[in-house]
């Protein structure tokens, strides 16, 4: 089971959810504004997966030139960047 942090894109933890229901099948929980994703065992590099799909939301929503997505071990988390203004 990995957890998926959405850090201030809470609001969109349904779109992902749908997103990701459609790339993995129906193991995909919406949690208070986070994930829960729950693959089956036998599933080999699952917070690789996870990553690879929410990176790709990320950039089908143009979301991607200002988040990251860090995986630590059965959590991934998506943070904001900083943006420098000079």
């Amino acid at each position: 089971m990995t957890k998926v942090l959405l850090g201030k894109i809470k609001g969109r933890a349904d779109d992902i959810a749908v997103f990701l229901r459609e790339k993995i099948g129906d193991v995909v929980e919406t949690d208070g504004g986070d994930l829960i994703v729950d693959l089956p065992d036998g599933t080999s590099s699952q917070s690789a997966l996870l990553k690879t799909y929410l990176k790709r939301f990320l950039y089908l929503n143009d979301l991607r030139s200002d988040h990251r997505v860090l995986v630590n071990k059965d959590e991934i988390e998506i943070v904001e960047l900083e943006k420098n203004e000079e």
